[in-house]
This record gives structure tokens, C-alpha cells and sequence, in this order.
């Protein structure tokens, strides 16, 4: 499967400017039909928390964009989104799962909002993991600051997990974790990991870019710095089970341990 990772400038809090951001680095590939398409974590606006601009008009509007965009490139989509909570006038940081028919199938909500940010204050955090079969791969979604608890890389792959798909605005003070993390996930769950971060600034943070495509032996298949642009790879479902029979380090889990 083809992936194409939309490492994009958001130096915007204006959700028309970042989308059509998006459509204009689309219009420099030709995306293969069932492909996945990857946007940073709150693509729309960046990692910001005021809530009266990153609900506004959701969960409608970015969807909206979603579905567009993969109906008409005829792939799947994951992208990050804020939507309004149902309680407390809170939102929820959110990623959608769109198919090649612009439907929604799925959506995951971040279960680690960042405390130290004050995430936690406006965003109500997620209970659920997800699983979503994309082409063969079993996709799992998580959103930036899960990538540093392990245990839930590791939950999803006994519930069968072959791929992670990692939504971030990671700041580049921080971005060799950001790298190792990936990296490590991959290694220690023999699976495909993608990550895609954002670029620019907001909320007074530098976003660290460095998306990536990684193999379950933890090779560096696609990676790129701090410039926009989409990045290409392809990841195979063959090459994956071939290294867990391989090397079947997951048949050696103990549950008492994880």
C-alpha cells in the first residue's frame, strides 16, 4: 500500500488557509487509487486550545474536507480534527478515518491529553482504542503525546495491530523523542509505523517536522525534515508477517506483564 504523508505548514489559526494548503501539495502527485493518506494532528488549526476557534463549525467542516479529499483521490484519509464534547463545553481531540468513498468508518479521540499544556483542561480524553482494516492492514491511530506510553502500542497489538498511524504537532524541542519513540514502537511491536508532524508555529510552539514511514524492523523507509511537503513510501503486509515468523518475539508476550 502506497502512503502519503502531508507534512504541512501550519503557521494559521484559519482552517481554509491550512486546507488549501493541503490541496496544493496534493496537486503536485499523482496518488495511487486505495492509498492512505496521512494530516497532522488538528491540521486545521494547529495545536491550539481555544476552543471557540478549533470547534468552530465541527465536526462538519473538517470532515467535510476529509471526505472530499478521499473521494476524490480515491483513498483512505486520517486526519486530526477538534470536535465539540458532548458534556462541559469541552472538545475532543480527534482523529478521522475516511474511506476511498468519503465515508467516516471510524475515529479515534487522543487518550492523553497533554497535562503540562493544560490539554487536559479543554479536551476530554478518549477511553478507546481503535482498530480499522485498510487495505489489509490492521490500522491503529494515536495522537502525539500517546506515542510515549508504550502500553498502548502493546494492547493494540494483541488486539492484532500491523499498523500505527501517529497524528502530531510535536515541537522541535523535543524531536529526537519524537524520533527514537517512533522507531521503538515499530521495533518492539514488529509493525508498520507512520508518523506525520506538522511544521511552523502556534500557540507559541515550533513544530518539529521529521514525519517518517518505518518498517517493523525498525528501518527508516521515508523521512523528511522541517520542510512542507508530502512524503511518499509504501509499506508491505507480506514483508511484516514474514519478520514475525521470523523472529516471533510477539508469541513470547506474557499477559501478566502487559
Amino acid at each position: 500500500m502506497k502512503i502519503y504523508a502531508i507534512q504541512l505548514g501550519l503557521s494559521s489559526e484559519d482552517k481554509s488557509y491550512n486546507f488549501n494548503a493541503v490541496k496544493e501539495l496534493l496537486l503536485e502527485c499523482t496518488i495511487e487509487p486505495n492509498s492512505l493518506i496521512v494530516l497532522p494532528e488538528m491540521f486545521g488549526t494547529g495545536f491550539n486550545l481555544n476552543l471557540s476557534e478549533t470547534i468552530l463549525g465541527e465536526p462538519s467542516l473538517t470532515e467535510g474536507f476529509l471526505s472530499d479529499l478521499a473521494s476524490s483521490q480515491r483513498s483512505w484519509v486520517v486526519g486530526g480534527t477538534v470536535v465539540p464534547a458532548t458534556e462541559r463545553g469541552w472538545g475532543i481531540n480527534r482523529a478521522l478515518i475516511l474511506n476511498p468513498s468519503g465515508e467516516k468508518v471510524r475515529h479515534y479521540d487522543k487518550i492523553h491529553p497533554m497535562q503540562s499544556l493544560g490539554e487536559d483542561k479543554v479536551h476530554q480524553k478518549g477511553a478507546n482504542i481503535e482498530l480499522i482494516n485498510i487495505e489489509g492492514f490492521e490500522a491503529c491511530p494515536f495522537i502525539c503525546f500517546d506515542l510515549r506510553f508504550p502500553e498502548i502500542f502493546r494492547r493494540a497489538t494483541r488486539l492484532g495491530a500491523t499498523l500505527f498511524v501517529v497524528i502530531a504537532c510535536w515541537p522541535q524541542s523535543r524531536i529526537e523523542h519524537w524520533s527514537t519513540l517512533l522507531r521503538a514502537r515499530a521495533i518492539e511491536n514488529q509493525a508498520y509505523v507512520v508518523g506525520v508532524n506538522a511544521i511552523g508555529y502556534g500557540s507559541g510552539i515550533e513544530y518539529g517536522g521529521h514525519s517518517v514511514v518505518i518498517d517493523p524492523k525498525g528501518k527508516i523507509l521515508a523521512s523528511t525534515q522541517q520542510e512542507q511537503g508530502v512524503l511518499e513510501s509504501r509499506i508491505n503486509l507480506d514483508e511484516l508477517t514474514r519478520w514475525r515468523k521470523e523472529f516471533p518475539v510477539l508469541s513470547q508476550m506474557l499477559p501478566e506483564w502487559s
